[in-house]
């Protein structure tokens, strides 16, 4: 029996008691999961820009919403298992400004992880390719592919897409 999947894009979030699988693709974006084992609750998140307001797209007004409605289906503090990943540099270096994106986009979750005092567990953040994640909502298991780096120039062709290392994927 196949899982329900739920693909998330920019600006969305799942949160759910029920089993399935969830998935994005991140590159600057960062996401963060949670997962209670006592309730079986979990949640992800797909966040573009650090900071902001009444958007989904900002780490904090995201992940404030998703802890809102994590705690509203019963999702309990206790015992509560965070990860977060994300944040890869995937601007050309002739762009840098003083910090990236993605490296600011990791600086806010983090933070506010801290701030509501909520764990972290593992990570898998930076660098400069993007990573597609398959997070199974039953156990909290979130698989981890890092993607190959596509030329600027190809990224908008027809049918262009970044392909995927043929590696296996990591488990955090």
């Amino acid at each position: 029996m196949s899982l329900p999947l739920v693909y998330l894009k920019p600006g969305e979030m799942h949160v759910c008691r029920q089993t399935c699988r969830i998935e994005t693709v991140l590159g600057s974006c960062v996401s963060v999961v949670l997962h209670c084992p006592v309730t079986h609750v979990s949640a992800m998140n797909h966040a573009v820009m650090p900071i902001g307001s009444n958007s989904l797209h900002y780490v904090d007004y995201s992940l404030e919403q998703m802890i809102k409605q994590f705690r509203a289906l019963g999702g309990r503090r206790q015992g509560m298992q965070a990860k977060l990943f994300g944040g890869a540099n995937m601007f050309d270096q002739g762009q840098r400004s003083s910090i990236q994106v993605g490296q600011k986009n990791v600086e806010v979750a983090l933070g506010w992880l801290a701030e509501q005092k909520i764990g972290l567990i593992t990570s898998n953040t930076g660098g400069t390719e993007g990573r597609k994640l398959v997070f199974l909502s039953e156990t909290g298991q979130v698989f981890v592919k890092k993607l190959d780096r596509v030329n600027p120039a190809e990224r908008f062709l027809p049918g262009a897409h970044a392909p995927v290392r043929k590696v296996c994927p990591q488990r955090i």
